[in-house]
């Protein structure tokens, strides 16, 4: 799955343009960061063109809508919003233990919000639908995406829904390589570079599966290629790091919300399913 981005989209465009899309194209590409988290209202005063002109400019470039703009909108700005030699930590020798609190908290705050703009409802519909239809999930991470990964297949568990999971790098090549068509893999790389996932997803995609990428919004990310669908994280940590705060932070919320989407697709039938595997139930004996 090759992500858009709509600031070359926009450039590549211009001379297909009229005189009234090319007010609004040159707007954006002159201010994209004034440009996003405005509602199609401001858009509208600030281009001089009506909030109708704006929506057929959307549908002109192939887009459902203002929503689906801003989306790539956000992944452009993330995408060159952070430069591989930044240093590895934004923490300082002379932090004191408040400061770190202070920083620690508002990065990962950061970090969620960033991410919530980064993907759309039907992405995470899209996301859940795949994981209805498989017949069964493979979970593929190595390092904190492995914990993010890991907490996700409890959650799948409980609503006893067929996956495996494993830490063992050979472990997860082998169940990646035994997979068939009508299967998914849910493929985790903060920095979408990650050699074991991408051999292993390729593996898979081989072997005829679906793949659900969780990444980064970035260019360089080759597991965003490779991938059916991607659900993004916000690039607020570089890729080289003293370990990962922020950016897990951020895979956990997108599968947390992803698993919540999941349930709603049959709400009672999950509800009950999650209710039967409570630790609360059948535990008498232990606690007796």
């Amino acid at each position: 799955m090759r992500q858009i981005s709509i600031l070359t989209l926009l450039q590549a465009n211009k001379p297909t343009f009229s005189p009234t899309e090319l007010n609004i194209a040159d707007y954006v590409l002159a201010h994209p960061e004034e440009v996003f988290g405005l509602s199609i209202h401001e858009l509208s005063r600030k281009t001089y063109v009506s909030s109708a002109t704006i929506t057929r400019f959307c549908h002109k470039l192939k887009l459902e809508g203002y929503r689906e703009f801003q989306s790539l909108l956000a992944f452009d700005l993330a995408s060159s919003s952070k430069d591989e030699t930044q240093n590895i930590s934004d923490l300082d020798p002379e932090d004191s233990t408040s400061q770190i609190i202070h920083k620690i908290t508002r990065k990962n705050i950061q970090s969620i919000e960033m991410t919530e703009k980064l993907n759309t409802a039907k992405a995470y519909d899209t996301a859940a639908k795949m994981i209805l239809d498989a017949k069964q999930v493979c979970l593929l991470g190595m390092g904190a995406s492995y914990l993010a990964s890991k907490d996700f297949f409890h959650k799948l568990i409980r609503i006893q829904k067929t996956c495996s999971s494993s830490n063992d790098w050979h472990v997860q090549l082998v169940q990646a390589k035994s997979l068939t068509e009508g299967d998914l893999v849910i493929a985790l790389s903060y920095s979408g570079t990650t050699p074991e996932v991408l051999v292993a997803t390729k593996a898979a995609k081989a072997a005829g599966a679906k793949v659900l990428a969780i990444t980064r919004a970035s260019h360089r990310s080759e597991l965003a290629r490779i991938a059916d669908q991607c659900l993004f994280v916000a690039p607020i940590e570089p890729v080289v790091r003293t370990s990962a705060c922020a950016s897990l932070m951020a895979q956990l919320s997108v599968l947390d919300i992803l698993y919540a989407t999941y349930i709603n697709t049959d709400f009672d039938r999950n509800i009950n399913r999650i209710s039967t595997s409570s630790m609360e139930t059948g535990t008498e004996e232990l606690i007796g």
